[in-house]
């Protein structure tokens, strides 16, 4: 139950930086990104080396970590763009905490609003599927939220066979979360250029390009 709490604390926490006003549209543009580390764009393998091999170190606090990343920094002549790097992180990073805090104070009243939609009998499967689409289309976010929720605490009485899914209100959730409504937000989504996949494995696995 504990690693299933926790894992669904590291799902609010994905990157949820559309959130804002409760009633935005889904269609509205995310303006906020996770910063990339583009100041490794240029330099030559050994100073990528260094890069990497300065974050692979767990012998040190992020205090010392970040100074010396700055130094390496000086040393390469990227100081410029290493700061740069540092302040927007610490932008996202507010920004991000900010918006999983009001989800998390928005999560009860949606949570409400569903079980009030799916414990409803008197109305026909279509009727619910349009009621929680509404649902979705006025929180989308916090619906999201939700929906990975329900699939991370789904009792599961045959651990070892996939379990039979039957058109209850959990699985009716995860239905109308899985139509074109996931592929509207991935459209508005701008391209970022990224290192090529197979020197991001090779150099530095666990950074973040």
């Amino acid at each position: 139950f504990r690693m299933r709490s926790a894992l669904f604390l590291l799902l609010i926490s994905v990157p949820l930086l559309c959130l804002g006003d409760k009633h935005r549209q889904r269609h509205e543009e995310c303006h906020t990104a996770k910063p990339k580390l583009t100041f490794l764009k240029g330099l030559d393998r050994k100073a990528r080396a260094e890069f990497c091999a300065i974050k692979a170190r767990d012998d040190m606090n992020m205090v010392e970590q970040k100074e010396e990343i700055l130094n390496w920094a000086k040393k390469h002549r990227v100081e410029k763009q290493v700061k740069r790097f540092n302040k927007d992180m610490e932008s996202y990073e507010k920004e991000l905490n900010k918006n999983v805090t009001q989800l998390a104070k928005e999560l009860p009243a949606a949570l409400k609003k569903y079980l009030a939609i799916t414990m409803e009998k008197n109305q026909t499967r279509t009727e619910m599927r349009d009621a929680l689409k509404e649902l979705k289309s006025q929180q989308f976010e916090v619906f999201g939220v939700l929906k990975e929720a329900f699939e991370a605490f789904e009792p599961d009485n045959c651990p070892r066979r996939k379990s039979h899914k039957s058109l209850d209100s959990t699985n009716l959730l995860m239905n109308v979360m899985s139509d074109d409504a996931m592929e509207d937000v991935d459209d508005d989504s701008e391209e970022v250029e990224e290192l090529p996949t197979k020197t991001q494995k090779d150099l530095c696995p666990f950074a973040d390009f």
